[in-house]
């Protein structure tokens, strides 16, 4: 199965490249990171991580009546790993879609839903200091699911409503849709602001409100998000993050987080990151995260790189 999917990766690779009719585009990023882990209740040692590494192809096509085609296939690649393993190859957002510059845009397929879509700043994305356990993930949101209608508004004096519905295969929900997520965003200048709501699956709920703010290279952002857990327990979190630009080459990058439920979690990270062009870049960075609810308390220091094409 392995090499199906590889050899579908690569014809549409080879596609894209021969179809230069359509303007399709090849996309990818090659994310490696040396790590060591080590910690009370961690798994320690060293290790090379393929960091959410992904290779795709995306387009458009114009239609009659002002209408826009947009397609997209990506595809998550182990770049640490041989073909044998269950996750070499993993989907992410892959979908076919119409676009109208008056009543916005309509995709199917599978995608990530209005509430990852309008996280806002995400500065430490696809590393060990990734900051998901803390807000999101734990209580089985910020999806990226199958079988999903998304809806993104045109952009009316700097506001964007962002919706999506998913129905899982294998969702316990007996409602119509198993996720169901909903989103408004603000961008104006270098300021940025989202609220967002989601409803998944078993019953978990929450809420999230993001700020962020953009000055002279250097960035600071904010998230709190409160919910309940599918159990109905409820949760509390909140992330602060930054990065402070110190020559055109150089800069920090900064990033904090607790979750507040029954037993709390809490997370921090700071990398010395060398810009490469783009969004391109080679970083260190140490990462701590102590959490009460699996008695772990790990520590990482992570070297990687990131090319961006």
């Amino acid at each position: 199965m392995q090499r199906i999917i590889i050899a579908c990766i690569l014809t549409l690779l080879v596609n894209a490249k021969a179809n230069a009719g359509n303007m399709p585009t090849v996309f990818g990023i090659a994310h490696l990171a040396t790590e060591v882990v080590s910690g009370e209740g961690s798994k320690e040692g060293f290790s090379v991580k393929s960091r959410s590494s992904r290779l795709g192809v995306r387009g458009k096509n114009t239609f009659k009546g002002n209408l826009t085609g947009i397609y997209r296939f990506e595809f998550q690649i182990d770049m640490a790993d041989d073909n044998n393993g269950d996750d070499f190859v993993k989907s992410r957002n892959m979908y076919a879609g119409i676009t109208d510059k008056k009543l916005g845009t309509l995709l199917v397929g599978r995608h990530d839903s209005a509430m990852k879509k309008a996280i806002g700043i995400k500065i430490f994305s696809d590393t060990v200091a990734e900051m998901t356990t803390i807000m999101g993930k734990d209580v089985k949101l910020y999806n990226r699911a199958n079988n999903t209608v998304y809806y993104q508004s045109p952009r009316l004096f700097c506001i964007q409503l962002l919706a999506s519905v998913s129905a899982l295969e294998n969702g316990d929900s007996k409602n119509l849709f198993d996720i169901q997520s909903i989103a408004i965003t603000f961008k104006k200048n270098n300021i940025y602001a989202g609220l967002a709501n989601e409803k998944a699956e078993a019953g978990q709920k929450g809420n999230r409100i993001t700020l962020g703010y953009k000055f002279s290279g250097h960035q600071v952002g904010a998230g709190y998000e409160f919910g309940k857990y599918a159990s109905g327990a409820y949760h509390k979190a909140f992330v602060i993050n930054g990065i402070a630009k110190l020559t055109d080459l150089y800069k920090i990058k900064a990033t904090c987080g607790k979750r507040m439920a029954e037993k709390d979690e809490t997370a921090y990270g700071i990398a010395a990151v060398r810009d490469l062009g783009g969004k391109s870049e080679l970083y260190l960075l140490y990462h701590r995260d102590t959490n009460d609810n699996t008695s772990v308390d790990e520590q990482a220091l992570s070297l990687g790189m990131k090319y961006v094409f």
